[in-house]
């Protein structure tokens, strides 16, 4: 039997450039309990981010296009640090319509924008769901 984990326990990586988006997903994050949260607006800030927290991340929620690049490929460099990473793409289009790799499909799910807190909550859950390991754990 497996241990119930509070989503206090998760990090949660958030990158999007729209201010809105981000208050949005932080917001309904923290009023689910979830308390580990990073946010950036940009790939550079996200690599940073990242580094300054020695990849303890569970999850990231990011946008597909940022004003300094596109998230799937910092997407793969972080999966190649960390092979069970589980990723949330947020878009207004749909999976099929982004022309994602099969590796990098393999480990994430697309939120299509807009999407409301329900929405949200639904994919971080079924995302960390899936984690292989415990919350903040390398294999």
């Amino acid at each position: 039997m497996y241990a119930v984990v509070p989503p206090a326990a998760y990090h949660i990586l958030v990158l999007d450039d729209e201010p809105a988006i981000l208050a949005l997903v932080t917001n309904t994050l923290v009023k689910s309990g979830f308390t580990q949260i990073s946010t950036c607006s940009s790939i550079a800030g996200a690599r940073q981010c990242w580094h300054a927290q020695t990849g303890k991340f569970d999850l990231v929620l990011a946008d597909f296009c940022l004003p300094d690049g596109w998230a799937p490929e910092l997407l793969k460099d972080l999966l190649r640090h960390k092979p069970h990473l589980r990723i949330i793409l947020m878009s207004g289009f749909s999976a099929d319509d982004l022309g994602l790799d099969e590796e990098l499909a393999r480990h994430l799910d697309v939120l299509q924008k807009p999407f409301g807190p329900g929405e949200l909550i639904h994919a971080v859950e079924n995302g960390l769901q899936r984690l292989p390991i415990a919350p903040g754990e390398e294999l």
